[in-house]
């Protein structure tokens, strides 16, 4: 009894520090530093002090719900602050003898690879330090020993995702920007950029969607959680109206329905309840700003070619060999083949120009690792990374640091290492 009383005073006092996490609606300025190391120490002195193996879950959901509003919280987001409260946390909690994740070698060397290239040649290590926060984690903090651990993880996904979709609803109509149509204007409600917002969202819903699936033995409480997560999260998806976010979370769930391993006629069941969902959101106008922005596309993946063809071009014909092996780093990528100072929109083409062929090649074996060395789930494991790919392709998750992607990578990583088989 009193451990189930510890439980509900633990539950509570997360729900009311989630709460105060999204009250700060200032998008110009971020709270004093030291309200943020103080909600900071708050949320780790609990699990610091009962040396909880939740501690990662439970952190990286506060960071990513922090670092994907339409406003940075209370909670630091800045890799630096992260990677040095890993290392404390892992001196807090202390090694186990338990089996740990393998963080591929791939992703070890393109981590040595941009620490030395933007030691150099750039003017900031964020994202570096965002990659070794990772590792880190990795390798201390996780074992592979018991499947609870994905289960923790996509518990922790539901809960970023359908916080962010209620915060969404709730303030979003302060964040609307106006696309021109024949028909007039349609709202596309967004946060700072809709893409990568969109791109956190599909994460919550997938992992959702795999719980629901493979999971039979969910309790009634963490099947609502998950339903709710995904309808909710699904119209706030349409509402940002992300079509990478969409492809991608489209092309994910289908490969999950045609891989996981569930009857034929539940499989059947739950795609004709996703047509039904879909027709009654046509029918209701919630997919029309969706489709114009796929109409309205002109063949240049909305003008990111205009960036990716001169950045290309100027690569191969304006850089050194030696420049082509290891990269510019990332200040002068940014500018490369432009003047001005923009991103990619495309995480692997960044990877090269900033690391070269080199770290290109590194990002590759990152994203095949988990599918090559996968025991069992492969089929989850490849709708997983088949998720982050496509989402790569129009935005820079990996490069940007988001943190959101690189606790999502976390998660297929560690699906495709654990020791022991859900029970079906």
């Amino acid at each position: 009894m009193k451990n189930i009383n510890t439980k509900k005073v633990g539950v509570f006092y997360y729900l009311l520090l989630l709460i105060v996490l999204t009250t700060w609606t200032d998008t110009e300025n971020l709270p004093p530093i030291s309200l943020r190391l103080i909600f900071m120490v708050a949320v780790l002195m609990p699990l610091w002090i009962n040396k909880s193996h939740l501690l990662p879950e439970v952190f990286f959901t506060f960071v990513v719900i922090s670092a994907s509003s339409f406003a940075v919280s209370y909670m630091p987001v800045d890799g630096l602050y992260v990677f040095i409260t890993m290392l404390v946390s892992v001196v807090v909690l202390g090694k186990s003898k338990v089996e740990k994740l393998k963080v591929p070698l791939s992703f070890k060397m393109l981590c040595l690879l941009s620490l030395f290239i933007d030691l150099f040649f750039s003017s900031s290590l964020v994202v570096t330090f965002s990659w070794l926060s990772i590792i880190v984690v990795g390798e201390s903090l996780f074992d592979c020993q018991d499947y609870k651990r994905v289960q923790f993880m996509a518990f922790s996904f539901a809960i970023i995702s359908l916080v962010l979709s209620l915060e969404f609803i709730f303030v979003g109509g302060n964040f609307i920007t106006s696309v021109n149509t024949l028909d007039g204007d349609l709202a596309r409600k967004g946060w700072t950029d809709p893409n990568y917002f969109g791109s956190i969202i599909g994460m919550g819903i997938l992992t959702s969607l795999i719980e629901l699936i493979t999971n039979e033995k969910l309790s009634r409480k963490l099947r609502l959680l998950y339903c709710s997560t995904i309808i909710l999260s699904l119209f706030t998806l349409f509402t940002t109206a992300s079509r990478g976010a969409v492809v991608a979370l489209g092309c994910s769930s289908l490969i999950l329905l045609w891989v996981a391993p569930i009857k034929k006629t539940y499989r059947l069941g739950i795609i004709f309840i996703c047509l039904i969902v879909l027709f009654l959101m046509y029918e209701l106008h919630m997919l029309d700003l969706l489709i114009l922005r796929f109409q309205s596309d002109a063949g240049d993946a909305g003008g990111r070619t205009e960036i990716w063809i001169p950045r290309i071009n100027a690569f191969f014909n304006d850089c050194t060999p030696l420049q082509w092996i290891f990269g510019l780093g990332t200040d002068e990528a940014m500018k490369l083949g432009t003047n001005q100072f923009i991103g990619f929109h495309n995480d692997y083409l960044s990877i090269l120009v900033k690391y070269g062929f080199i770290g290109f090649f590194c990002l590759i074996g990152l994203l095949l690792n988990p599918f090559i060395s996968c025991r069992k789930n492969k089929g989850i494991v490849f709708s997983g990374l088949v998720y982050i790919a496509l989402c790569m392709f129009s935005i820079e998750p990996f490069t940007g640091g988001q943190w959101g992607c690189l606790y999502f990578y976390l998660y297929i990583l560690i699906l495709s290492q654990v020791r022991y088989e859900k029970q079906i």
